[in-house]
């Protein structure tokens, strides 16, 4: 080309390239900040005015002249912009405005992702690094009238001890003394979980956190010191009545987030991380006698919004990105909620759930309003009175009795938003604690006086807890079912669940029921007929919460613990069973007077324990009735015993040691005494057994039918213990029995007038002297995989462990003395939680833990294929009931924090079709934003999701063959939480297109001597190709898709002809090729396709007349075509 031409087109392109880097670098510069952009310091920028330096030392924001500034949000998109326009004028909307333009599009990018409640702008609050706090002003809430309140509502149980013994949480006496505020009392409500929520009453220094950079009004303070928790003038122990109220606290605490996978703890944890929350109890003024942050503006509370898991939450950080410090601890000032103890754990919690990325719910059918109208709080105070009084845990309901997490199911409600599926989010569901199937329903558990029970928390509304009961006979039932209830009784502040009971036949009809309408637990009372009956436990609402004059509450946040207490009185129970001390305790083996005296007798008319009790025979004037056992000592014998009689009527207890002669009195035998034995033992005669005489076997109360007579003789006359008369209540009576050897006990009604009278015995405990078995935990929780951990046993005798499950394995079995049990478990197979019991026994004591083992759902089973799955990242995917589009199961993302991912790949081979149903609630992507779930084939990014998308099915074809990796991924990005934050799959199908393979040729006559030739492939799969015969080779042996095969022959030196197959092979497809080689002596011919090497005729080609060559022709003559062509070309240029 002229040279002259060239030139002026090369300085057009010179001229449009940089014309290109112009414009690059013009958008670079004016486009809005990156969402991981470093926040540059917060001084007037070009778009804020002159005086909107930020915040000042007192944290107070300068006015800003909203006119003559430029516009803020200019360089936003119009979703982001259209959230600043709708901030109103004020404190919050002045605080953006002075942001620098990093830090404000963060903030209007979060408040755009999770818009706020328009009455939460008065409470909440940002930093000069774009965080966003809330300063929780909480106003007075309604008083509760008086007396409304039923006893019944609120008190656990009849013996607080018992509900000791179901309760899931911990009701310990704190210590006696004051201990030193490094020391509080330990509390966990799980010990072992991933997630972790400290309650701090100790102070602390706090340092590298966001308070100290300006937050909360107080300006730059590098340390802040915070005072313990005190309702003393001594802040360096804990009282004995400030541990009582850490106690209380901690325990409300629990119940808030008892359905969750988190560890609410009083003890201070090794280390804090991103998913270690935090919270500190302390006073509103320093240990400078300094404001601590909020407090100027009148905060309660003060906590960070939805950071909870985010890279700054426990500690500070610097990157590349960022200098963030950390965004923890919550704080709450226990003099700013009147030292209340139920004040405290509410507030504890409400600023948790800031954390955890609640906003407030408000405001109800009453608004709290300012001077100029404006809704100042933006929190609602609840509605009702009495047990069923409610509020929200993110409004204010100091006085309501039930407080619950909510989703704006009530009247006038301004935030729908759903506190479950937020905090699910970032927590995640702990498993069941109970069975929903009757096929798998629990047996209650007996309690040491008797009673059966259970505890357990439900997880969601509609859960349903069974637990079964089996009668051997008749018996009168009355259980009582009870929520959380804090251990002070106080009506404030006591519980999150509403209870229904059933009980329902083995057939699952329901035969008596109880809601009360006015209380949060249940009662039923029934009699049951002997078989297998079931107690259905489950979570209710009441009244019409969205009514214009609410009431009551729905159903949604009626979710927590509950104690589950039953009583059983049999219609007519036996002696051993009437009078033993509890449902598990050994029976004694008792002897009575016979008939011509009338014996005692087990009955449930008028009873200690409420159950059952012995009762004397009916007997005339000058008769006596007589009950005796005989016992082991020493020991000691604990009674309840009852007199109502005339004032000569008597009521003894004697004691006689019985020496080892059994030879006198009658027939030889064994003397055997204490045991647990169900039969009864006849006296001979009518009197006592002072001397000797024979102890004869009868048939009645349970035992074995007829009768043995075995001889005794006395070591010492009877001794008289104790004895009663008259009108005598019940009272407790204990008796030492200091002697080895056996003892005969006997209780002696003797009557004397002739007017009616009777006495009573009941709850009769014998304790072994020289037999020590302290207590083991009564609840243990494993993981669904295999595992084991260990039991501290102590004892001062020979004991023994079972167990009644075949995957729990125990070692060692028995022992003697001090030892650790170790107890092993098989892996979970079902999709169900499994429970079983270890027991450990020893001189008739027993010691049991309730084993609870959670499940797995395999990723196989939830995405309904057999597929094989991996999964990784930040955060396993896992198979889960809760969110699922089949009804049954789905496979939902790993929880994972700010700048993770948590992926679930497998592989398929071949051709086909896949299906999947996915759904993910995320932020919504935007360019700088990349929150949502990504769907990869072979590496290659197929398609993706984010922001709010519920189910929804896709389908991709895979065309070509071999192997493919299929991945979805999960990915956050470097901040801000949306939604549930997750993602999830459900019935993944992969349907393989049959396999499409041809061979040519079919057949092949080859010459006997060695040579070559080619088979056409065409497959949309992969195949194998083999001969079977070392004489014939084919290459290469194996691919995928069409290809082309080389078939080498050796050279055949006998005198016959030879055949071979080839064969190729692919998914249940298979073709052959026949190969036929001639003899050492013939000539073959080949019927298609090539070959070469042949020997004997080189130059040739096998198959093809020797004066061809028709084939080489056509070649040269198309090379001088091309030759010439080119020769042509280079003469015209």
């Amino acid at each position: 080309m002229n040279k002259s031409i060239r030139k002026p087109i090369r300085r057009k392109i010179l001229t449009f390239a940089a014309s290109v880097l112009l414009a690059t670098a013009a958008l670079l510069l004016f486009r809005s900040p990156a969402k991981n952009t470093p926040p540059s310091p917060a001084a007037p920028t070009a778009d804020v005015p002159a005086g909107a330096a930020g915040e000042t030392a007192a944290g107070q924001v300068a006015a800003v002249d909203a006119v003559s500034a430029p516009d803020p949000a200019a360089p936003l998109s119009p979703k982001v912009r259209a959230t600043f326009e709708k901030i109103p004028d004020g404190r919050f909307r002045e605080e953006v405005l002075a942001l620098a333009p990093a830090a404000r599009t963060r903030v209007l990018r979060q408040l755009a992702a999770r818009p706020v409640p328009a009455a939460d702008y008065a409470s909440l609050r940002v930093t000069p690094e774009g965080m966003l706090y809330y300063a929780c002003v909480f106003p007075a809430a309604p008083t509760v009238a008086s007396g409304t309140t039923p006893a019944s509502a609120i008190t656990p149980a009849d013996d607080p001890s018992l509900l000791q013994s179901f309760s899931p949480s911990v009701f310990s006496t704190p210590a006696a003394a004051p201990v030193p505020i490094s020391q509080p009392p330990v509390r966990h409500s799980r010990p072992g979980s991933r997630n972790i929520l400290f309650l701090d009453f100790s102070g602390m220094e706090i340092r590298d956190t966001l308070w100290n950079t300006s937050a909360g009004g107080t300006g730059v303070r590098p340390l802040i010191r915070a005072k313990p928790f005190s309702l003393d003038s001594d802040t360096t122990t804990f009282s004995d009545t400030e541990q009582q109220a850490i106690l209380l606290i901690w325990e409300r605490v629990a119940e808030d987030f008892a359905p969750f996978d988190v560890d609410v703890t009083t003890e201070k944890p090794a280390e804090f991380i991103r998913t270690t929350g935090h919270a500190l109890v302390t006073h509103s003024k320093d240990n400078d006698n300094r404001d601590m942050p909020g407090v100027a503006g009148g905060a309660a509370g003060i906590a960070f919004l939805d950071c909870f898991g985010e890279i700054n939450y426990a500690e500070k950080v610097v990157n590349a990105f960022d200098t963030l410090p950390a965004a923890s601890p919550a704080l709450i000032y226990h003099d700013k909620l009147s030292n209340n103890s139920a004040s405290i754990a509410y507030a504890v919690s409400h600023e948790l759930g800031h954390n955890l990325g609640l906003h407030h719910d408000g405001p109800g059918s009453v608004i709290v309003t300012g001077g100029d109208g404006e809704d100042v709080y933006g929190y609602y105070g609840g509605h009702g009175s009495g047990a069923t009084s409610w509020a929200p845990i993110m409004g204010n309901g100091y006085s309501r009795s039930v407080t619950q997490w909510s989703k704006g199911e009530y009247y006038s409600a301004n935030n729908h938003e759903d506190d479950l599926a937020f905090i699910e989010s970032k927590l995640g569901y702990r498993e069941e604690t109970a069975d929903t199937s009757p096929a798998l329903a629990d047996a209650l558990v007996p309690a040491a006086d008797g009673r059966l029970g259970a505890s357990g928390v439900l997880l969601r509304a509609g859960d349903a807890h069974l637990y079964s009961v089996n009668l051997g006979s008749a018996a009168a039932t009355s259980s009582t079912l009870n929520p959380f209830r804090p251990a002070d009784g106080s009506t404030a502040n006591a519980g999150n669940t509403d209870l229904r009971l059933e009980i329902l036949d083995a057939s699952g009809i329901i035969v008596a029921a109880d809601n009360p309408a006015n209380a949060a637990n249940a009662t039923l009372t029934h009699t049951l007929v002997p078989g297998q009956w079931l107690l259905r436990v489950t979570s209710t609402g009441y009244g019409t919460p969205l009514a214009g004059q609410p009431t009551g509450y729905t159903d949604y946040g009626s979710i927590g613990q509950y104690t589950l207490v039953t009583n059983l009185v049999p219609s007519a129970p036996a002696l051993p069973d009437a009078l033993a001390a509890s449902a598990t305790a050994p029976r004694l083996l008792w002897h009575t007077t016979t008939a011509s005296a009338m014996p005692w007798f087990g009955q449930a008319g008028i009873t200690h324990d409420g159950l059952h009790a012995a009762q004397s025979g009916s007997i005339p004037a000058g008769a006596a009735s007589i009950l005796a056992t005989i016992l082991e000592g020493p020991g000691i014998l604990g009674f309840w015993w009852k007199t109502s009689a005339a004032s000569g009527d008597t009521l003894a207890l004697t004691l006689t040691d019985l020496g080892s002669d059994t030879t006198s009195g009658g027939a030889s035998g064994t003397l055997s005494y204490g045991g647990i034995n169900t039969g009864t033992l006849t006296l001979s005669g009518s009197g006592g057994l002072g001397g000797s005489g024979t102890l004869v076997t009868g048939s009645t109360g349970g035992g074995a039918s007829g009768t043995t007579s075995i001889p005794f003789l006395a070591a010492s006359a009877p001794q008289l213990l104790a004895e009663i008369s008259g009108q005598t209540n019940w009272t407790y009576h204990t008796a030492t029995l200091t002697t080895l050897g056996a003892h005969l006990l006997e209780w002696t009604y003797l009557k004397d007038a002739a007017t009616p009278s009777v006495a009573y015995l009941d709850q009769v405990s014998w304790a072994p002297a020289q037999t020590i078995l302290a207590p083991i935990p009564a609840v243990r929780d494993v993981t669904s995989g295999t595992g084991q951990f260990t039991l501290a046993i102590e004892t001062n005798t020979v004991w023994a462990a079972a167990t009644d499950a075949p995957w729990l394995a125990l070692a060692p079995a028995s022992g003697t003395g001090v030892a650790i049990l170790t107890v092993t478990h098989d892996a979970n197979p079902m999709s169900l939680a499994r429970r079983a019991t270890v027991a450990i026994t020893a001189g008739g004591l027993v010691r049991t833990t309730a084993v609870t083992q959670s499940f797995t759902i395999p990723l196989a089973t939830a995405l309904d294929n057999a597929l094989t799955w991996q999964t990784g990242g930040d955060g396993d995917w896992f198979g889960q009931k809760t969110t699922m589009h089949d009804g049954a199961h789905a496979a939902r993302s790993g929880l994972i924090r700010g700048d993770q991912q948590s992926w679930l790949q497998t592989t398929v081979s071949g051709t086909g079709l896949l299906r999947f149903w996915w759904k993910v609630s995320s932020e919504e992507e935007e360019p700088d934003a990349f929150d949502g779930m990504r769907f990869y084939i072979d590496d290659q990014e197929q398609a993706r999701i984010s922001g709010e998308m519920d189910w929804a099915p896709r389908e991709f074809p895979l065309t070509t063959p071999g192997a493919h990796t299929l991945k979805w991924q999960y990915e956050k990005d470097y901040y801000l939480s949306v939604g549930t934050d997750a993602a999830w799959l459900d019935q993944v199908t992969w349907q393989t297109t049959p396999a499409s393979l041809a061979i040519t040729p079919s057949e092949v006559d080859v010459r006997a001597t060695a040579g070559q030739f080619s088979i056409m492939v065409t497959s949309d799969v992969s195949w194998n190709a083999t001969s079977g015969v070392p004489w014939l080779t084919v290459t290469p042996a194996s691919g995928a898709g069409n290809a082309t095969l080389t078939a080498t022959y050796s050279a055949n030196s006998v005198p016959a002809a030879r055949v071979a197959t080839l064969t190729v092979t692919a998914v249940g497809e298979t073709r052959f090729c026949e190969v036929t080689q001639a003899s050492a002596s013939g000539i073959s011919t080949v019927s298609t396709g090539s070959a070469t090497g042949d020997t004997n005729n080189p130059g040739t080609t096998p198959g093809a007349d020797s004066g061809g060559g028709g084939a080489a022709s056509l070649w040269s003559l198309a090379a001088l075509a091309l030759l010439f062509g080119i020769r042509s070309r280079r003469k015209l240029e």
